[in-house]
């Protein structure tokens, strides 16, 4: 038996400040990636690049017609 089972109020405590730990970390990621979103928008105004990236000369190398 540990501490844990013999004692619930500190379970309940390990409980709740890991809950709080989660929470506090899940909001700084979430401010960070507002962050991250913002720089991006002001570096690049039209969002990102939509297009289809382009292709290296060796990847048509195996390309045959289909007719």
């Amino acid at each position: 038996m540990n501490i844990l089972t013999s004692n619930p109020t500190a379970a309940q405590l390990v409980a709740r400040q890991t809950i709080n730990d989660r929470v506090r970390d899940a909001e700084q990621r979430r401010v960070a990636r507002a962050v991250r979103i913002q720089r991006r928008t002001e570096q690049d105004p039209q969002g990102p690049n939509t297009t289809a990236p382009t292709l290296p000369w060796w990847s048509f190398r195996f390309l045959r017609p289909a007719h």
